[in-house]
Order: structure tokens, then C-alpha cells, then sequence
């Protein structure tokens, strides 16, 4: 087993250093993925010292931490951006997590353990506690997300791919901000978690059963419902 409980902390979560470099870039990342500062914005050093109460130094570290991630690009001398959201991009980016997603699928339920199950419907159970109404409550959005990736890489715990889970966090979690963004102004009622928990538990029970290409079917078609509502951001409306 490649990773259990422990081992994929380390991969969504890193190092958690307590400083104010790492405060900044925590609230800068979160205001980037729920569109409170846009895509494609400029980052002007004054206006970003005054917003979050933070000085040259600790927010050069913060911007180098959010442009290795891909979330700002620099611009020269004139600093930093948001990264731009692309409609091509996006494609490219869900072509890949889906190839790298079902590739490790496979590997887990052909490594599947009973240990694996039990991490499974834990995160499957946690998930189902948090609905939200609508992406502009950012603090139940943020726990759904953290708990909806949790839940697939654990699906994916058993592949035997540290670095694989590692690529697929970090794809993940660009996937997400295209949606939240695509998502801000949606409003959600209860059928549509219904459709998402049917997705979710066909593709665990799928899972389960050992039956791979059953499970990457329902994989594929949960993440068409997804792709879909991005596109049509991109196409000038959003479906939910």
C-alpha cells in the first residue's frame, strides 16, 4: 500500500508552516478560487499589503508559493497576476486528470484491500454531511472541497503512486477553481446532491465489487456533469 490515512495528508496537505508568509498564502489562494479577486486581475503590491495586513517580505513568499502552483503568473517588473482562466486550458487540464484519474482507479481496485474499503466510506460518509446552497457561502464550499477530493484520492489510495496522487492533487484542485468560479452565482437544491451522491455511490460500489470498468464509466460520467457546467461559463451560461 502506498498510502493510507497518513500518507495522504502529506499529499493534499504539505507543510503547514505557521508564519504570516503562510497566512498570506492561504487567504490569497482562497480569495483566487472563490473569485473574490478575478482571474486575470493584477496584483498591485500596495493595495495587497493593505488588504491582508502583511509586509514586503512575507508577501513575496506568499506570491512565489501561489506562482508555483499555478494560481498567479509574473509579469516582469510590473508583478504579479492572477492566472488567466481558458477555456482550451481547462480542456487540456480535464483531458489529463481524467487519464491519470482512471489509470490510478484501476490500480486501487486491482490492489483493493479491506483496510481500503473501510478509508473509502469513511470519506464517502463525511462527504455526505456537507450540502451547500449556493458558492457563496465560502466556508461550507471550501469543507465540501476539501472533503469531495478526499474522497476520490482515497479511492485512488491504493495505486501504488505516491507521485501520481501528488499530480492528480494538484490538477484537482485547478479543476475546482474552474468550477467555483463557473459555479458563484448558482444556486443548488436538493436533486442536484442527489444526482451527485447517486454518481458518487455507484462509482464506490463499482469500486468495491471489482469491477474496474464499470467504476471508470461511472468515474467518467460524474466528471462530464462537471466539464459541463465549466463550459458553459465559457459558452455564456451555466447549467447546474
Amino acid at each position: 500500500m502506498i498510502a493510507g490515512v497518513d500518507s495522504l495528508a502529506n499529499v493534499t496537505a504539505g507543510s503547514h508552516p505557521d508564519t504570516e508568509a503562510y497566512r498570506v498564502y492561504e487567504m490569497l489562494r482562497r480569495d483566487i478560487r472563490s473569485g473574490r479577486v478575478e482571474p486575470g486581475s493584477p496584483l498591485r503590491t500596495e493595495w495587497l499589503k493593505k488588504t491582508y495586513q502583511v509586509s514586503t517580505s512575507p508577501l513575496r513568499e506568499a506570491l512565489a508559493r501561489l506562482n508555483a502552483e499555478f494560481y498567479v503568473t509574473t509579469e516582469g517588473k510590473r508583478g504579479f497576476r492572477v492566472s488567466k482562466l481558458s477555456r482550451a486550458e481547462f480542456l487540456t487540464l480535464t483531458e489529463l486528470r481524467n487519464d491519470l484519474e482512471s489509470k490510478g482507479l484501476r490500480k486501487s481496485i486491482e490492489a483493493r484491500t479491506e483496510e481500503w474499503e473501510s478509508r473509502v466510506l469513511v470519506a464517502h460518509h463525511a462527504l455526505g454531511k456537507v450540502q451547500i446552497e449556493s458558492f457563496s457561502d465560502i466556508e461550507s464550499v471550501e469543507k465540501r472541497e476539501s472533503r469531495h477530493r478526499r474522497f476520490h484520492l482515497e479511492l485512488l489510495s491504493e495505486c501504488g503512486s505516491s507521485w501520481l496522487l501528488r499530480v492528480y492533487d494538484q490538477m484537482a484542485s485547478h479543476t475546482e477553481w474552474y468550477r467555483r468560479i463557473a459555479l458563484r452565482d448558482a444556486t443548488f437544491d436538493a436533486s442536484y446532491f442527489e444526482r451527485v451522491e447517486r454518481q458518487h455511490r455507484d462509482l464506490m460500489e463499482s469500486a468495491f465489487q471489482g469491477d474496474a470498468e464499470k467504476a471508470v464509466s461511472c468515474l467518467m460520467d460524474h466528471r462530464l456533469l462537471s466539464r459541463d457546467q465549466v463550459l458553459s461559463m465559457f459558452d455564456g451560461a451555466v447549467a447546474v
